[in-house]
């Protein structure tokens, strides 16, 4: 998969010392504190105006998003997205931050409904079979589209051995 961005995600220990660590090592960053989607996700997006590869450094609930430099020591975990579209940065931001639970348990909700409502009409007319067979085809086709669609590609860094770049 060819990507346009590359977004470096580390986690670092909650503490002041390690935020001022963070703050002297980083050139030029964009603080935010407990940030939502939209706010990361507009970070992100003025960051890539300057760079094609971010990092987001995380210590509890501040974010440090500054273009990738040399990686500091002492984050704790840490993975990388692969993005191919500027969509797709605003996915890492969703997965990054979390998905608004209000949002997400209404429509769970509706589709939890919707598919009642479509199982107790289907054994009314008996057509149960039928019915189920395309709910299981339309859930295949959707998690395929899925995976397609997301716009980005997540993978795990090692601790051990940090991503860096030749001269």
């Amino acid at each position: 998969m060819r990507y346009r961005y590359r977004v470096l995600h580390y986690t670092y220990p909650d503490d002041s010392e390690t935020l001022s660590k963070l703050k002297g090592v980083l050139r030029s960053y964009t603080l935010l504190l407990n940030p939502d989607r939209t706010s990361l996700r507009d970070a992100l997006l003025m960051t890539a105006m300057t760079s094609d590869e971010m990092i987001i450094a995380r210590s509890g609930d501040t974010f440090l998003i500054a273009p990738l430099q040399d990686v500091p020591l002492g984050w704790t975990s840490g993975e990388e997205f692969l993005v191919s579209r500027e969509r797709g940065l605003e996915k890492v931001a969703e997965e990054i931050v979390g998905r608004e639970k209000g949002t997400t348990a209404l429509k769970g909700a509706l589709i939890a409904g919707l598919m009642l409502l479509i199982l107790y009409t289907a054994y009314h007319y008996r057509a149960l079979e039928t019915v189920n067979n395309i709910l299981l085809f339309i859930g295949v086709l959707l998690s395929i589209l899925g995976g397609l669609l997301k716009g980005y590609k997540r993978r795990r860094v090692r601790v051990s051995a940090p991503p860096h770049h030749p001269e």
